[in-house]
C-alpha cells in the first residue's frame, strides 16, 4: 500500500498546478490508469483516483478531452450507483464539473449533425455500446514467476473471444482482464491451464471485502464458443486505436520516455496493482 500512495500522491502533486494537471490529461498512460483505478476493488484507492479526478476536472480547457476520454464517464456512473456515499459524491462532482461547460458543445454537435455521414454515426453509436459492456476480471496465477510465463498468460488469454486486454503483476501473481460482460472468468482460468505451468484462481470480495478466491474446479471445462478463437475485435472496433484510448500497461509508448515515461511506469506498476 505504500507505493500506491506515493504514487497517487505523485500525480496529486502534478495536479495541483495547471501545466501538471494538462500533462496528466495528455498522457494516455498516466490518465487512463487513473480511469482503470475506478473499477479497483480496493475502494480506498479508488477513493484517491476520484480525488485526483476530481482536481483534473477543474482544468477548463480539457473538460472535452477528459470527458471524450473512452471508459471515463461510464466508470463514474458505475461509481455514482454503488454504495459508498462518499464515492458517489466525488464521482458526482467530477460528472458536474465536466459537464457543466457542455452546453455549447451539445449545440455545436447538433448544427453539424446534418454533416455526420450514416457510417460515422453507425460507428460511434457502436462504440458507446462497447464501452458499456465491458468488465475487469482479476485472476490470481500460481506459476507467474518471470517474464516467460507472463508471456505465456498473455498469449493464451488474449485468444480468448471477448478479451480486451491483459495486464500481468508478476511479483503479486495477479493478472487483469477487460473483458466484454458475457465473458465467464472459468473460461480464462481454464486458459490458464492450458499452459500446463501455471494454474489460476478468480478473485473476488466478499460483502466485508475480503478476498475470496474462485477455483471452478481443478479442471474446469473449456468453452469452445469462446476458446481458442482469433481476438474477436474488428479494426474498426479496436479500443486501442480510438483517439484517447487507455493504453495497456507494459506496452511501448512516446510517454515512457524520460521522468515523465518514469512516472507511468511507476503507476503501472505500484498504484494499480496494491489491493
Amino acid at each position: 500500500m505504500e507505493g500506491s500512495n506515493k504514487a497517487l500522491d505523485l500525480v496529486k502533486n502534478m495536479a495541483k498546478s495547471e501545466q501538471g494537471r494538462h500533462l496528466v490529461i495528455h498522457d494516455d498512460v498516466l490518465f487512463g490508469g487513473l480511469v482503470m483505478l475506478l473499477s479497483n476493488p480496493d475502494l480506498s484507492i479508488v477513493r484517491d483516483a476520484l480525488e485526483t479526478l476530481l482536481m483534473l476536472s477543474h482544468q477548463k480547457t480539457d473538460k472535452s478531452r477528459m470527458r471524450d476520454f473512452i471508459g471515463l464517464m461510464e466508470q463514474l456512473e458505475t461509481v455514482r450507483n454503488g454504495p459508498m456515499p462518499d464515492l458517489k459524491e466525488l464521482a458526482e462532482n467530477i460528472e458536474k464539473n465536466l459537464t457543466e461547460d457542455s452546453g455549447d458543445v451539445l449545440r455545436e454537435k447538433l448544427i453539424n449533425k446534418s454533416k455526420h455521414t450514416p457510417i460515422k454515426s453507425a460507428k460511434k453509436k457502436h462504440r458507446n455500446v462497447f464501452l458499456t459492456r465491458t468488465k475487469v476480471i482479476t485472476l490470481h496465477i500460481k506459476g507467474l514467476h518471470h517474464k516467460t510465463d507472463s508471456d505465456a498468460c498473455h498469449e493464451v488469454l488474449i485468444r480468448v473471444k471477448g478479451v480486451i486486454s491483459v495486464t500481468c503483476n508478476i511479483p503479486k501473481q495477479r493478472c487483469i482482464i477487460r473483458a466484454k460482460l458475457e465473458l465467464e472468468p472459468e473460461i480464462l482460468v481454464h486458459a490458464i491451464a492450458s499452459t500446463e505451468t501455471m494454474s489460476a484462481e478468480q478473485v473476488v470480495r466478499d460483502e466485508t471485502g475480503r478476498e475470496v478466491f474462485l477455483s471452478f474446479g481443478a479442471k474446469p471445462l473449456p468453452n469452445k464458443e469462446n476458446y481458442d478463437m482469433p481476438p474477436y475485435l474488428e479494426d474498426d472496433d479496436s479500443p486501442v486505436k480510438e483517439k484517447g484510448a487507455i493504453s495497456r500497461f507494459g506496452e511501448e509508448s512516446d510517454a515512457k520516455s524520460g521522468w515523465f515515461g518514469k512516472v507511468g511506469n511507476f503507476i503501472s506498476n505500484s498504484l494499480y496493482w496494491n489491493y
